[in-house]
């Protein structure tokens, strides 16, 4: 019975706490809070690596603060392909988020992207295998978007 309870437990929190990010539950009202690259890492991690598809359709987050300093630069894209996108409502309440090689989502279908300011520097290249061509999408803000809203944002 105690196993089963410390089991229980510890599986409560492993659940609560992958999707703590700085605070906020993701409704309208109380939106996930980004405010640190780690946050935008888990992001990521969340929608491009979680064993069951996570694309956060109806969920809100909003960015606290600038992601520009040297530990806050953004590497990693959020969505990496058909079905691992993004589709929240990201506010980024005028905030800039700095990037290096990447943009911030890769892949974003019924999202909306708003209020937001992406500096840095991204790069891809075209790869070639015989006859078949490799295709890329890139962008700052958003490298592949469907049905979606990106406004209020700027690329620099």
């Amino acid at each position: 019975m105690n196993k089963f309870i410390l089991t229980s437990v510890f599986c409560l929190f492993t659940a609560i706490s992958v999707f703590s990010y700085s605070g906020g539950s993701g409704s309208a009202a109380d939106p996930y809070l980004i405010s640190s690259k780690a946050d935008m890492d888990e992001l990521a991690h969340i929608i491009n690596n979680s064993p069951q598809v996570q694309t956060y359709a109806g969920y809100y987050f909003r960015l606290t603060r600038d992601l520009t300093g040297a530990a806050d630069t953004i590497t990693t894209l959020v969505g990496n392909g058909n079905t691992r996108y993004f589709s929240g409502i990201f506010d980024g309440k005028g905030h800039k988020i700095a990037v290096n090689r990447t943009g911030i989502f890769g892949n974003i279908q019924g999202a909306t992207i708003e209020n937001l300011e992406v500096t840095g520097r991204i790069t891809t290249y075209s790869c070639y295998r015989t006859t078949v061509p490799t295709s890329y999408y890139i962008g700052g803000i958003c490298g592949y978007a469907s049905s979606s809203s990106i406004s209020n944002c700027r690329n620099n």
